[in-house]
C-alpha cells in the first residue's frame, strides 16, 4: 500500500528546507569575517615585508609600498563587505521572510518566535556585521594616512593627508551603514506585509 505525502507534510519539508537553506548561508556569511580578518593580517603582513631585508637591494621607497598594500586591503576588505553584506545577507534575509510567511500561513510550523524579537536580532546582526568592517577598513586607513604622513616632511601636506583619510574612513562608513540600513527597511517591509496577509 502505498502513502502519499499530505499537504502538511509538503509544507513541513519546505519549511525545514529554508531553516537549512538559512543556516547554510549563514555559515558562509561567519566564513567572510574569517575571510576579512585574513585579509587585514595579509595586509599587515605585506607592511612588515615591504620593510624587511627582502627589498634592501631594490630602488623603492619603502613607505609608498607599504601604503599602497594598505589601500588593496581597503579594496579587499570592501569587496568582501560587499559579497558579505550585499548578496548572502539579502539571501539570508529572503530566507527568514518566508519562513517567517510560512509560519503566519500555517500555525502547525514550529514558530520562530516573536517577529519583532527577530527584526531587533536582524538589526543586531546587519549593523554589527556593518560596524565590524567599517572597523577593519578605518584601521587600514589610517595606517596608510600615518605611512603617507612620513613620506612627506611639510606639515600643512600631513594635514591634508590625515583630513583625506578622514574624509575616506567617513564615506565608506556612511556607505556601508547605508546599505546596512537598507537592507533592513526592505526587510521590516516584507515582514509587516507577510503580517497584513
Amino acid at each position: 500500500m502505498s502513502i502519499h505525502l499530505s499537504r502538511k507534510t509538503l509544507i513541513n519539508a519546505i519549511h525545514a528546507l529554508l531553516i537549512q537553506f538559512e543556516a547554510h548561508i549563514d555559515s558562509i556569511i561567519k566564513r567572510y569575517k574569517v575571510m576579512s580578518t585574513t585579509i587585514l593580517a595579509a595586509t599587515v603582513a605585506a607592511i612588515g615585508f615591504s620593510f624587511s631585508g627582502e627589498f634592501k637591494d631594490i630602488q623603492i621607497n619603502k613607505l609608498i609600498m607599504a601604503a599602497i598594500a594598505c589601500i588593496f586591503g581597503v579594496i579587499g576588505l570592501s569587496s568582501v563587505w560587499y559579497l558579505d553584506i550585499q548578496v548572502f545577507h539579502k539571501f539570508w534575509g529572503s530566507f527568514f521572510v518566508e519562513e517567517v510567511k510560512m509560519e503566519e500561513e500555517h500555525a502547525f510550523l514550529v514558530d520562530i518566535g516573536d517577529i519583532a524579537v527577530s527584526l531587533d536580532n536582524i538589526k543586531a546582526r546587519l549593523i554589527g556585521d556593518g560596524n565590524w568592517y567599517i572597523f577593519l577598513n578605518t584601521i587600514l586607513i589610517a595606517i596608510a594616512a600615518i605611512i603617507f604622513s612620513f613620506i612627506f616632511e611639510n606639515n600643512f601636506v600631513k594635514a591634508v593627508i590625515f583630513v583625506t583619510a578622514g574624509l575616506l574612513a567617513f564615506y565608506i562608513s556612511k556607505c556601508m551603514l547605508r546599505a546596512g540600513k537598507r537592507l533592513l527597511g526592505a526587510v521590516e517591509k516584507l515582514l509587516s506585509q507577510a503580517n497584513r496577509k
